[in-house]
C-alpha cells in the first residue's frame, strides 16, 4: 500500500492514494508554519473533513475537488486548519452507497498519528450526498464532531436524536431540484419537537438551487462559523452571531490572497 509521504510538508495540497486501510482516497491540506511546528502546536490545528457531492464520485482525484474547501484554498483563502477533502468510490460490495462513517473515522485516526490536530476542534461540512455524509457521520459520531454544516442535505432515518448533541447549521436553496429544501425543514422540525432543539440552525437561501448554493464554501463566513466551536466548551452551544445574507454569498470567491495562492505546492504522485 503505497502511503501519503508528504504529509509533513507545510502550505502544501497533497493527492494521499491508499493511504488508509478501509478509508478513502484524499486531498490533505497542511497551514503555513505547520511543517517548522512542534507537535504540540500542530495539535492546536483544527481539523477540517469535507464531504462532496454524488457528482464527483469516482476515482479520479481530480474530480474530487472541483469545488469545496480544497478548491477554495487552490483559489487563494486561507484557512488555518488541517483540511481532508475524500473522495467516495460509491460502491461497497457490489452496491451503490453515499459515506460510510467508519471509513472516514479510520482516516480520522490515521491523522491523529501522521498530521497531529486539536481532537476537541474536528469540523465536518459537505454538500448534497456529502450533506447526508455529513449528517449520517454526526450521527453516529457526535462525540467526534466538533460543529457540522449540511449544505442541501439529508438524512434517511425515521428521528435524528443524536444531531441534538452537535452544534449543526443546515442550508438549503429554495430552488433546489434535486434535494427539496423540506428535507432540512424535517431535521429541524424535528430536533425542536422531539429533542432540545438548542444547537441546530436553519437558513434557506431564497432562490438558490442545488447548484448555487455550492458558493457558500468559497466564504469566510463558513470557516467563522466552524472555528467558534469546540469540544471542550461547556454545553457546546451553537454560535448564533454569523450572519447568512445573500451579500455573504455573493461575496464568493472573493476572499483571496494572489500571494498565498502563488505560494502553495500540489502534490499528485499517482
Amino acid at each position: 500500500m503505497a502511503l501519503c509521504e508528504t504529509f509533513c510538508h507545510a502550505q502544501v495540497i497533497t493527492a494521499c492514494r491508499d493511504s488508509v486501510k478501509e478509508g478513502y482516497n484524499f486531498w490533505l491540506y497542511t497551514p503555513q508554519g505547520y511543517l517548522e511546528a512542534t507537535d504540540s502546536v500542530k495539535r492546536t490545528k483544527p481539523l477540517i473533513l469535507f464531504l462532496h457531492g454524488g457528482s464527483l464520485i469516482g476515482r479520479n482525484m481530480n474530480t474530487a475537488i472541483r469545488y469545496g474547501t480544497i478548491d477554495a484554498i487552490k483559489r487563494g483563502q486561507r484557512i488555518d486548519a488541517v483540511v481532508i477533502q475524500p473522495q467516495t468510490f460509491g460502491k461497497e460490495n457490489g452496491m451503490r452507497t453515499a459515506w460510510n462513517p467508519d471509513r472516514l473515522i479510520n482516516i480520522l485516526d490515521w491523522a491523529k498519528e501522521k498530521v497531529p490536530y486539536d481532537t476537541t476542534r474536528v469540523y465536518v461540512l459537505g454538500m448534497s450526498t456529502g450533506g447526508v455524509g455529513t449528517l449520517e457521520f454526526s450521527y453516529q459520531h457526535p462525540e467526534r464532531v466538533a460543529a457540522a454544516m449540511a449544505v442541501c442535505g439529508a438524512i434517511p432515518r425515521p428521528e435524528f436524536s443524536n444531531l441534538d448533541e452537535v452544534p449543526l447549521w443546515l442550508i438549503h436553496g429554495t430552488k433546489d431540484e434535486v434535494i427539496d429544501s423540506s428535507r432540512s425543514q424535517v431535521v429541524f422540525d424535528w430536533l425542536h419537537t422531539f429533542a432540545t432543539g438548542a444547537r441546530v440552525r436553519l437558513d434557506f437561501m431564497e432562490g438558490f438551487d442545488h447548484s448555487k448554493i455550492a458558493r457558500i464554501f468559497y466564504t469566510e463566513m463558513v470557516y467563522d462559523w466552524l472555528f467558534k466551536h469546540s469540544l471542550s466548551q461547556d454545553g457546546r452551544p451553537a454560535d448564533t452571531t454569523v450572519e447568512l445574507t445573500r451579500r455573504v454569498i455573493d461575496r464568493a470567491y472573493m476572499d483571496v490572497d494572489d500571494d498565498f495562492r502563488k505560494s502553495l505546492t500540489i502534490i499528485d504522485k499517482p
